[in-house]
């Protein structure tokens, strides 16, 4: 490797090195601020919510293009599963690994570096914007929108989550509701007096079970899929026998559904076990390290582009001249920030990553320096292709 590929590995390790839990990423945005001054970003800024958000301005006029990548990861879980400290950023044949290495630090490294390449060539029109967000995996969207929502629609995004240095064009949408069921108290050694609604749950739940085979299917993005992730009680004591009694549902998506009819479908199957109840979709409340607050609603639209859009054809031009091969299109399974900027806004949306989702959020989190060190040319050839 030659010196700046050397530096990008170095910082590819210092990031996974850092942890940075949703709500917890300010050191990890300290770091990445630090180094796009030191790699002369135009302009670089922490907003209010703690997104880092690095400027490069192009030589001529031209589109403005995001990169958008996420700081935080998810927990290690047991560090027992792990045949590595999960922050240790170890080098093993020629790939690092450790908790985000995938997901999605290394690609934030190649998008950081390529930012600063595509300026030194001189090359580069119009706007880049190098975005480093926060709370993506609780809420995708949360930290994109409210940088857009302060600078404006830019006319492309290229979101760096894995995808094996293909081109992603879609993804299944991701909803959670949650379904409740009502019931009567009484106590738990005379349970005849009462009505239980976890007992009342069980036809629910078995029919959700059912009809897992009956969800839509979309010829590129696959089938919707559903997963009772989540049950709890109230009140929550041995002796009492419940009222009430919530799942909650994660249901994947496809583009002909929406929030009226998830809903629809979820009371549906209340009405068939007979059971009261009511449904909703899920919300959560977000807290920033910066200490700023926000409920949000975690329903998320699936997205995908047609393979002959402008974006999709230049990106692939773009890719073939540095990968020297054709980039597969493909669709990530899980969701990413797409959900917002192509399902929510329009906004014509790829993908391109370093390293394999397979290892999204597992202890074998890792990615290849090869995979770095080709995105980090891909992010360039990109820039320069999209800006234009």
């Amino acid at each position: 490797m030659n010196h700046s590929e050397d530096q990008l590995v170095e910082f590819c390790r210092q990031l996974v090195q850092t942890p940075s839990p949703s709500g917890r990423e300010e050191e990890i945005a300290k770091l990445i601020a630090s180094k796009m001054r030191e790699l002369q970003y135009d302009s670089v800024e922490v907003d209010v919510f703690g997104n880092v958000v690095g400027t490069i301005e192009g030589a001529a006029k031209g589109r403005t293009v995001i990169f958008d990548g996420h700081m935080d990861t998810v927990d290690p879980g047991d560090v027992r599963n792990w045949r590595v400290d999960p922050y240790g950023a170890k080098v093993i044949s020629n790939a690092i690994y450790g908790r985000g290495a995938c997901d999605m630090k290394g690609g934030l490294a190649s998008m950081i570096f390529a930012g600063a390449i595509v300026k030194r060539t001189g090359r580069l029109k119009g706007r880049l914007i190098v975005a480093c967000v926060i709370h993506e995996e609780p809420c995708e969207g949360f930290g994109i929108r409210k940088i857009i929502e302060k600078i404006g629609e830019p006319d492309y995004v290229v979101l760096g989550e894995a995808t094996n240095l293909n081109l992603a064009i879609g993804h299944r949408g991701r909803a959670e509701l949650e379904i409740e069921t009502y019931g009567r108290t009484a106590h738990g050694s005379m349970p005849r007096r009462g009505m239980n609604a976890i007992h009342t749950m069980f036809p629910v739940i078995e029919r959700i079970r059912r009809n897992a085979s009956n969800l839509p299917i979309h010829p590129f993005l696959g089938r919707a899929t559903v997963s009772v992730n989540r049950i709890s009680c109230s009140p929550d004591q041995s002796a009492v026998v419940p009222d009430r009694c919530r799942i909650t549902v994660d249901r994947r998506t496809i583009p002909s559904e929406t929030r009226e009819s998830l809903v629809a479908e979820c009371k549906q199957y209340l009405t068939q076990a007979k059971a009261k109840g009511e449904v909703r979709i899920s919300t959560t409340k977000l807290r920033c390290y910066t200490g700023k607050t926000e409920r949000v609603e975690l329903y998320f639209p699936a997205w995908v582009l047609d393979r002959n859009e402008e974006v999709v054809c230049r990106a692939r031009t773009a890719l073939e001249s540095v990968l020297k091969r054709s980039p597969r299109l493909t669709k990530w399974h899980f969701s990413t920030d797409g959900n917002y900027t192509a399902g929510l806004r329009g906004i014509p949306t790829i993908g391109f990553g370093p390293g394999d989702e397979r290892f999204a959020h597992t202890p074998n989190d890792h990615v290849p320096i090869s995979d770095l060190i080709a995105a980090t040319e891909g992010y360039c050839a990109l820039a320069i292709s999209l800006c234009a």
